[in-house]
């Protein structure tokens, strides 16, 4: 085909002409451009471009056909094979492909895509609106001849809804859930997994929620978007039976086909495809979510900058503006989410005539005497629930929680309603090993957690105790029995009573609610302090068998509050030198709750050294091929570990080199290895080490794997328990061993005899300064003096000797250097009864020596500190003492 340019024409593009002229095999603008890239358009016999100017007389032609057209359309059309045969074919259509097959766009495009020949016939299995990507099945022959593979189809949708769905059931990420709804006189059903919720500030509630749904029969996805519109959680779209996201012009719909199996219709196997879901999906997430984080960023900045004002006006302090946020925070969240738009005032006023207040799905009664449960504190729920679970994957036999400051009791019997939930989803056939332990310092309080706790048929597994945050260590002697704290939960009281008189909130709001509950000291502060040392007490009085290994805190706190907290915690239990004695706490993470507002601090126990925890907790729960591993780690008291693979990358080998090992062999070391570690010790050790561990990943079967881990980093401890446990058998029997001496450090041993009536364990410790014996004996007496306390009477007897050693090592030969110093401890039976007391009692009397030293060294960096501030106050005071040169004295420069 071919047209010459008339004098009309000339000076055209060549484009426009090809356009004009030859609509027929150029129909739009993208085949113009496919056409000239294909040097299909000649002037005058040649290719040219396509914004050549024309001059009268130029023949144009085109070597183009009606099948080239086809082609170009087909090569257009979002249409990509992912499998196909004689029999079946799954394609991934993209949104806005109409997929009948009989059209000549979609099926050419298909057939183009299989390799199938031009016009075979293809049925489809499984219909998608235009609107919805995702994965398509067709046979190419009639479907009612294929009718197994038809029933045996199962399709999973990727969508996103309006609304923050299961707010009102508690529902997480990950929770799964059914909907049953008629369609068209047919009672279908759905079922449908939580993946992920985004804050949005175009929804009605400010959330987004990605689900995964898998229609049980029925219409299919036409099915899902019907269930999902009758929940009032409609798809993002804007079609029948979807809803228009304000910020979203895109015309298709969010739900996508990505997970779809069925049987082969010839061979009978399984074929199951799984594809990602569209870049679009995460696109609106991101962008919904960046556009949230820049509003809450806006509030939060325009708030700092009015509290910095009245701050400078000496109006309040820093805590107290920040309990002044949150405070805030909270009567926005209980006024839109609570009270449906109803004031904050008439809320509670609500609550308290009703008598009840639902939470976390829970109905719990309230009256004047507690706090209202907030929908913001179910964060707590969640983090305690699922950061418990993390570490302590295990089934436990028995779980003991305490929550203190219980107020209704709705915390603790929340968890433990959400913590049986998932322990029975994850195969315990017993739910009622969930105990707990509700303390409270007020006896109104905890009249209303006992009508709680009889309504949820848990008042014959809660303990009530009455005490305040600091009398945690009276719990223990009391109600816990051999049942260690695994949970603690608390929402202490945060606010400061300057609050009224500083910010707009109407006073009634805070005046209706007991002052215990929301207001703490002058700053805000004074209870987490509290908290802090009973928690700190507890574990020194009870060890493990107070707070269990790995037992986590989860505390919730004030908005803008969480420095400061954190560092009072950090401070109080999460020091370096209670991890040499098992006491140290490590904070794990802080939360927000689903207004995006710091909500609580979530801390955890530590045992046994992190590096090699970590080392193989990730190793062990890795999906893919292991790769090879070679570390090196060192400890305290000179000792190294080596892990590493060699031949096998799936065989690990876990080898010690301890100064003092050949010692502890001969107390019983290598049998109490074997006992802890089974086949894994190895007889032989690896050249340069004293033991060593092999770890054959393939053969670890049914081990319970996060047990093995904690095993593993205690290598180090449960070889340093073999003279220990000597003793300990020795005294049982009324006899007496020798002196074991373990020689772990240079010119350092520990001493350990046992007697009929007791066990002796004697440190021999090098003083490098002169210094650090004075502050080593006024450290030790204060070991002297704490035993005369009520509550601690009980403790080990200490005896500290400088220089002279004490009676029992008078026989041997001994350095006299005169900064060496000998500390004792005499252990009774109580000390070391059979089980948690014993492994205490090993784990932390073996690292007593770090925890000395570390003491020493922190005191003097503190007095060094304190003097270097001291000093520099007095060179200020210098400096300003200074008297001035008059003014006739002063030297004067001119410039030339």
């Amino acid at each position: 085909m071919q047209a010459t340019v008339s004098v009309e024409d000339a000076g055209t593009p060549l484009h426009k002409f090809v356009r004009r002229h030859f609509s027929v095999l150029v129909p739009s603008r993208s085949q113009t451009h496919v056409a000239f890239k294909a040097g299909q358009i000649l002037v005058n016999g040649a290719p040219a471009a396509e914004g050549l100017r024309l001059r009268a007389g130029d023949v144009v032609s085109i070597a183009r056909t009606v099948a080239h057209v086809a082609r170009a359309r087909s090569n257009n059309v979002g249409v990509r094979a992912v499998h196909c045969d004689a029999r079946v074919v799954v394609v991934w259509k993209s949104a806005g492909v109409s997929m009948d097959p009989r059209s000549a766009i979609f099926g050419d495009a298909v057939r183009d895509r299989a390799n199938l020949a031009p016009g075979s016939e293809l049925y489809p299995l499984l219909d998608l609106d235009k609107a919805v990507s995702g994965l398509v099945v067709l046979s190419t022959r009639n479907p009612s001849s294929i009718p197994s593979t038809i029933n045996s189809l199962e399709s999973t949708y990727r969508c996103i809804v309006h609304g923050r769905v299961g707010s009102a059931e508690g529902l997480t990420e990950g929770s799964e859930y059914a909907v049953e709804f008629p369609i068209r006189g047919t009672l279908c059903s759905t079922l449908f997994r939580i993946v992920s919720f985004t804050s949005t500030r175009n929804s009605p509630d400010g959330w987004l929620t990605t689900l995964d749904a898998t229609p049980v029969g029925g219409f299919v996805h036409k099915q899902v978007m019907t269930h999902l519109y009758s929940s009032d959680h409609p798809v993002i779209g804007n079609s029948r039976m979807t809803k228009q996201h304000r910020t979203c012009r895109d015309k298709g719909i969010f739900c996508s086909l990505i997970k779809l199996s069925f049987n082969h219709p010839d061979t009978g196997e399984t074929l199951s495809y799984i594809e990602s879901e569209p870049s679009k999906f995460e696109a609106l997430r991101l962008k919904e979510a960046k556009f949230s984080e820049r509003k809450l960023a806006e509030i939060e900045e325009a708030t700092q900058s009015l509290m910095a004002k009245r701050i400078k006006s000496n109006e309040f302090t820093e805590t107290e503006a920040a309990g002044t946020n949150n405070a805030a925070a909270d009567d926005d969240e209980e006024e839109e989410d609570d009270a449906g738009g109803q004031s904050q005032s008439s809320f509670k006023n609500a609550a308290y005539i009703r008598g009840s207040q639902e939470f976390r799905g829970l109905l719990f009664k309230v009256s004047p005497a507690v706090m209202i449960p907030r929908a913001s504190s179910g964060i707590l729920v969640e983090s305690a629930v699922s950061v418990f679970l993390e570490r302590n994957s295990g089934l436990q036999k028995s779980i003991t929680i305490l929550d203190m400051g219980t107020g209704s009791g709705s915390l603790l019997i929340s968890t433990v309603a959400h913590l049986e939930a998932s322990l029975l989803k994850n195969g315990m056939s017993e739910t009622d090993c969930v105990s707990g332990i509700a303390l409270d310092a007020s006896s109104e309080a905890l009249a209303v957690t006992r009508e709680n706790l009889d309504a949820h048929g848990l008042s014959s597994r809660v303990k009530i105790h009455l005490g305040t945050f600091g009398s945690v260590s009276d719990i223990f002697s009391n109600v816990t029995a051999s049942k260690p704290v695994q949970i603690i939960l608390c929402n202490p009281p945060y606010l400061s009573p300057r609050i009224k008189k500083v910010t707009s909130i109407d006073a009634s709001l805070l005046n209706e609610e007991p002052a215990v509950a929301l207001f703490s000291g002058d700053t805000g502060l004074e209870a987490y302090q509290e908290i802090m040392g009973g928690i700190r007490l507890a574990d020194d009085q009870f060890g493990y068998e107070g707070f269990s290994k790995h037992c986590v805190l989860v505390l919730e706190i004030g908005h803008g509050c969480s420095e400061r907290v954190k560092k009072i915690f950090v401070d109080g239990i999460c020091s370096v030198e209670l991890e040499k004695s098992g006491r140290r706490w490590e904070f794990v993470a802080l939360k927000r709750d689903h207004r995006k507002l710091e909500r609580c601090l979530i801390f955890h126990k530590l045992e046994g050294n992190r590096i090699l925890e970590e080392t193989f907790r990730e190793r062990f729960n890795r999906t893919d091929e292991p790769e090879k591993l070679f570390l090196t780690i060192h400890d305290f008291d000179g000792v190294s570990y080596s892990v590493e693979t060699k031949d096998s990358k799936s065989v690990v080998y876990l080898s010690m080199n301890m100064k003092c090992y050949p010692e502890l062999r001969q107390y019983g070391a290598d049998n109490i290895l074997f006992r802890e570690y089974g086949a894994l010790f190895q007889q032989t050790a690896e050249p340069g080490f004293d033991v060593t561990l092999r770890i054959d990943e393939t053969q670890l079967g049914a081990v319970n794997k996060d047990e093995l881990v904690k095993k593993l980093a205690l290598l180090k401890r449960n070889a340093l328990a073999a003279p220990f446990e000597a003793a300990f058998y020795a005294q049982s029997q009324g006899q007496q061993t020798n002196i074991m001496t373990v020689n772990y450090r240079d010119q350092e041993a520990i001493y350990i005899m046992g007697f009929p009536d007791r066990v002796t364990v004697i440190f021999s410790t090098v003083f490098k300064e002169e210094t650090d014996q004075i502050f080593g004996r006024v450290f030790l007496q204060e070991f002297v003096d704490a035993r005369r306390q009520p509550a601690i009477q009980n403790a080990p007897q200490v005896l500290y000797s400088p220089r002279e050693p004490p009676l029992e090592l008078r026989g041997l030969r001994l350095s006299d250097a005169e900064n060496i110093g000998y500390v004792t401890f005499v252990l009774f039976p109580r000390h070391f009864t059979p089980g948690p007391i014993r492994e205490d009692t090993i784990s932390r009397i073996q690292l007593f020596r770090d925890y000395l030293h570390y003491h020493i060294k922190a005191s003097k960096a503190y007095m060094h500190s304190r003097m270097r501030a001291r000093v520099e106050s007095f060179l200020k005071v210098l400096n300003r003492a200074k008297p001035e040169k008059p003014e006739d004295q002063k030297e004067k420069k001119t410039m030339a």
